[in-house]
């Protein structure tokens, strides 16, 4: 390292910008692992099973045959993305498992990035690519779906809607990509239901032959997610909808937390709630107000992206999981509750928001932009730093677990507080 620095010193400006230029994807690579890090160092330091990580995916793996459950359903859909890191993580000792997790949850985490900072993209728009995509690894009201398996299927999500909104790549490499990234979201979540619309719609924009490739692994993701789905029963909780649930969740949950962040809206809720009532409603109305601006001004691109995002929202409130007894839009309405379903709608909104404050056709709207980012930097700076995880000292459970005879149960406790995983060792 210290003879690649002395070198570096002796070339010239020009020599080292160039230097600078080739490596600037590794650089932003870094930057963005270590940003993803920063933000809860326990994510590698001290990992540990999520909620469905433990109970659902290395569990099952452990207990069976090499890839027996990949196909097999989870609350009525396929999760082939765990399963498939479950598989992975089972060569290794027990012990590795959260940290082999949560490095493939990373991974996946970044792939948006790795598309919007290529050279699919427009060199005019790499410069708002760029803050997007650190706006995105900063993005506030994230505890819940922060570098876990469990939740990595909604990353898969925007890296996919991407994919179909670039500029086809002629290289071999990137086509495998596309294809091999679209048939995993197509199979690890309902996404492919809101994806293909998208992919034929591009198909009839571009006319572009490659996207009929996509139409095509999207098509049969459906077919799949559809016979499942028809074939499955997922439990069905009372709602409890309302316009005032409605607003809570999209006023609150989604513009709020962006751009407040869940800390800072957690205390309006406790402390000042004639001022939060206000706050909530005045956030859905701009959120509305953007969508409507965005249909009428917005290139197709981003108007397809917002459409995917919200469509997504939409099909997840009709049979959402976000409590055992409360009616379901009445928890989601309580601030930092069902985070995971605000991801997509609150990247729509980041991509809004530049969209606004550096193309909007009317000044008053490149203001508007502007303000709102600047808002959001409080909720930027306000949720950086997410908790650790309660230390359950997983490596003593591994431990113990290697120790015992085959056929004796290890009870390991996970996050959240209150789950709990079981192991039955293996001979």
């Amino acid at each position: 390292m210290d003879k690649i620095w002395q070198n570096l010193q002796q070339l010239g400006k020009s020599d080292r910008f160039q230097v600078l230029k080739r490596y600037q994807r590794y650089i932003i690579f870094i930057i963005a692992v270590a940003i993803v890090v920063h933000r809860r160092p326990d994510v590698v330091t001290n990992p540990q099973f999520w909620a469905e990580d433990g109970t659902a995916w290395y569990s099952m793996a452990y207990h069976t045959a090499p890839f027996q459950t990949l196909f097999v359903p989870h609350a009525g859909y396929f999760y082939i993305v765990p399963r498939l890191a479950a598989e992975f993580a089972r060569l290794f000792p027990v012990e590795f498992g959260p940290l082999i997790f949560n490095l493939v949850a990373i991974a996946i985490k970044l792939l948006p990035m790795a598309i919007v900072l290529s050279s699919r993209v427009d060199r005019s728009l790499k410069p708002i690519a760029l803050i997007a995509s650190f706006l995105y690894l900063g993005i506030p009201n994230s505890f819940e779906y922060y570098s876990n398996i469990s939740n990595a299927q909604w990353h898969l999500a925007i890296v996919s809607c991407l994919i179909l909104l670039v500029k086809p790549s002629p290289f071999i490499g990137w086509k495998i990509f596309d294809l091999v990234v679209l048939l995993l979201a197509s199979l690890s979540g309902p996404f492919c239901l809101v994806l293909l619309p998208v992919a034929i719609a591009t198909y009839v924009m571009t006319r572009h032959r490659w996207y009929l490739a996509s139409i095509a692994t999207l098509s049969f993701g459906v077919a799949l997610q559809g016979w499942i789905m028809l074939n499955s029963h997922r439990e069905s909780l009372p709602l409890g909808a309302s316009v005032e649930s409605l607003a809570k969740i999209v006023g609150g949950n989604i513009f709020l937390g962006l751009t407040l962040g869940t800390r800072v809206y957690l205390h309006l809720a406790m402390h000042f709630s004639t001022l939060t009532f206000f706050l909530v409603w005045l956030g859905a109305i701009a959120t509305l107000a953007l969508l409507v601006y965005i249909a009428f001004y917005a290139p197709w691109r981003l108007k397809f992206f917002v459409g995917f995002t919200f469509a997504i929202l939409g099909s997840a409130l009709i049979s959402p999981l976000a409590h055992p007894t409360l009616p379901q839009w009445v928890a989601l309405g309580n601030p930092g509750t069902g985070m995971r379903y605000w991801l997509l709608p609150s990247v729509a909104l980041i991509g809004g928001f530049l969209w606004l404050a550096r193309f909007s056709p009317h000044q008053i709207g490149r203001k508007i932009g502007i303000v709102l980012l600047a808002v959001m930097m409080v909720g930027v700076v306000g949720d950086w730093h997410h908790p650790a995880f309660v230390d359950y000292n997983f490596s003593e459970y591994a431990e113990q677990l290697e120790a015992v005879p085959p056929g004796t149960v290890v009870e390991i406790p996970i996050n959240p507080p209150g789950w709990e995983m079981m192991l039955i060792k293996q001979p």
